[in-house]
C-alpha cells in the first residue's frame, strides 16, 4: 500500500511541474518594445508625441520617459491614459477633451557620450527632429509599429507580452523595428481578423493540451489503484 501512496504523490508531483513550467497566456492587448541585443552605449526614453490645437493653434508636445530596454529587460508599452502629457496636466486640460489630429509612440536611443548634454532639451530637441523627420547628432529614434509579432499559434510557451514590437537594428544608421505582422509558419502573414482567430484557436489548443495531460495521468492514476487492489483482493482469497 505505500507504494501505492508513493507513486500517487510522484504522479502528482510530476503533473504539478508540467502545468507550472507552461507559461501564463500574456495580458489581452498587452504590448512590448524588445531588443534583440543590449546596446550598452545608449540611454532609451519612450516618447508620446502630440499634435494638437489650443485656442486655433497647432502646438506640438512630448511627453518623454527614461526607460531601460535589455535583451532580457522588455518595456510595457503604456496605455496613453497612464502617460498624459504633461502640458495638459500644467494647463488642468483634460486629454479627452482636446482636438488632438496626431499621436504617436516613439522610442529614441540616444548616445550616453551626448546624453547629459542634450538631456535637459531633449523634449524639445525631438520635437525638432520628428517634424524634420530625420535623426540628430547621436540621437536616433523611429515610431513605435501599432502592432508587433506575436509568438506561433501553435508554440504554448508564451511571451511577455501578446504583441512584442522588435527592434531589429541600431548604429549610425538608425533605429528601425522588425516588419510588424501576425504571423503563422514561416511565409504566411495573417490579417488582423485572421490574426484574433489564430490566437483564439492557440489557446484552446494550450488548454485542450493541458486537460489532456491531466486526464491521462488521472487514468494512469486510476489503473494503478485498480490494479493494486485487485492483488491484495487476490492475495486475501488465496489466503482464505
Amino acid at each position: 500500500m505505500k507504494i501505492f501512496y508513493l507513486l500517487i504523490s510522484a504522479l502528482f508531483f510530476a503533473s504539478g511541474l508540467v502545468v507550472a513550467n507552461v507559461p501564463a497566456p500574456p495580458p489581452f492587448e498587452s504590448k512590448g518594445i524588445e531588443v534583440q541585443k543590449d546596446y550598452p552605449d545608449y540611454v532609451f526614453y519612450f516618447g508620446k508625441y502630440y499634435v494638437f490645437e489650443e485656442k486655433g493653434k497647432s502646438i506640438s508636445k512630448i511627453d518623454l520617459e527614461k526607460i531601460e530596454l535589455t535583451n532580457l529587460r522588455p518595456f510595457a508599452i503604456k496605455k496613453p491614459k497612464n502617460l498624459d502629457l504633461q502640458y495638459f496636466k500644467e494647463k488642468n486640460l483634460n486629454p479627452d477633451q482636446v482636438k488632438i489630429s496626431v499621436r504617436e509612440d516613439y522610442l529614441i536611443a540616444v548616445k550616453k557620450e551626448i546624453n547629459n548634454q542634450v538631456e535637459s532639451k531633449l523634449s524639445q530637441k525631438m520635437i525638432e527632429l520628428i517634424n524634420l523627420k530625420k535623426n540628430g547628432d547621436g540621437i536616433y529614434f523611429a515610431s513605435i509599429p501599432e502592432r508587433g509579432e506575436i509568438n506561433n499559434p501553435n508554440d504554448i510557451h508564451y511571451g511577455s507580452y501578446r504583441s512584442r514590437m522588435i527592434v531589429s537594428s541600431l548604429d549610425d544608421d538608425g533605429l528601425k523595428f522588425s516588419v510588424p505582422r501576425f504571423q503563422e509558419g514561416d511565409n504566411h502573414y495573417l490579417g488582423e481578423k485572421e490574426a484574433k482567430q489564430a490566437e483564439a484557436e492557440r489557446n484552446t489548443r494550450t488548454i485542450t493540451f493541458l486537460v489532456g495531460i491531466g486526464l491521462g495521468i488521472s487514468a494512469l492514476i486510476l489503473a494503478i489503484g485498480i490494479f493494486i487492489l485487485r492483488k491484495r483482493q487476490k492475495v486475501q482469497s488465496i489466503r482464505i
